[in-house]
């Protein structure tokens, strides 16, 4: 944080997209100064993994813009994967850089998916996921609560089911007790009821089959017990859209039984 001596107008925030103007020397520095300080090794990809996706191109691309402030300082940047059998896009990651956070970069990264992903794409639903704070205090990583106070600022909600991260890169384990949020929701998968609204859970439910088979092994979706028990959790008829606020309303997922891939003891 800035002293009060230090106090000077907003530097310039520039956005760069790298699937149109890829530079691999920023891309390194986002991962090594940015990804790896905001996230634990568990819940990121490689560097090489994010740099074959990005330049994988069509609809396969994986999605990367860096805000850059002078000088090409990578002071954050977000990652977005789309799941086209669901329709959903996933936002993978959305960091800054642990001396720059609070000065307003996230909340412009998050207004560039809004004018340039959602807009473009209109996906069914944008997700991202966040640790829930009740069992991820907040570390060198970053807080957790931080991040869902933002989050809710810019109008995110959240999605009333349990959650666990799959394993993103092989050898780090799934990362259990996750939240899962939701950024946009196109009007055709949202329903207002008597209790609240609500989004399609029949979309949740296709996401979270393709997400798992790509990360983990497509056998996952139909014999891994611990994933099975993760998507029964998630009603067909509708998925509770809540305030972030209510995070506690959603219990952990802690991952008690043995997965499909674990070797028997």
């Amino acid at each position: 944080m800035a002293s009060r001596h230090q106090r000077t107008s907003p530097s310039p925030i520039r956005m760069l997209d790298l699937g149109t103007d890829f530079d691999d020397r920023l891309l390194s520095r986002f991962y090594s100064d940015v990804m790896e300080e905001s996230f634990a090794p568990a819940e990121l990809v490689s560097l090489d993994s994010l740099r074959a996706g990005i330049n994988a191109g069509g609809d396969a691309a994986v999605l990367t813009v860096l805000a850059l402030g002078p000088g090409q300082e990578v002071l954050g940047g977000m990652v977005g994967e789309r799941y086209p059998g669901s329709g959903v896009l996933l936002l993978a990651y959305i960091a800054v850089r642990p001396e720059g956070r609070g000065r307003g970069v996230g909340t412009r990264l998050l207004a560039h998916a809004d004018e340039s992903w959602y807009s473009k794409l209109r996906p069914n639903l944008a997700l991202g996921e966040v640790e829930h704070p009740d069992f991820h205090p907040a570390s060198s990583f970053g807080d957790p609560a931080a991040r869902l106070r933002l989050y809710e600022r810019v109008g995110a909600k959240l999605l009333g089911v349990p959650y666990f991260q799959p394993e993103v890169r092989q050898g780090a384990g799934r990362v259990y007790d996750m939240l899962l949020l939701a950024f946009h929701v196109e009007p055709s998968v949202r329903n207002v009821g008597a209790e609240g609204a609500t989004v399609d859970g029949t979309v949740v439910r296709d996401f979270l089959d393709e997400y798992f088979a790509l990360c983990e092994d497509p056998a996952v979706v139909t014999d891994d017990r611990e994933y099975l028990r993760l998507r029964s959790q998630v009603d067909p008829a509708g998925v509770p859209l809540l305030p972030l606020r209510r995070y506690r309303d959603v219990p952990g997922f802690h991952g008690r039984e043995r997965s499909l891939r674990e070797p028997p003891r």
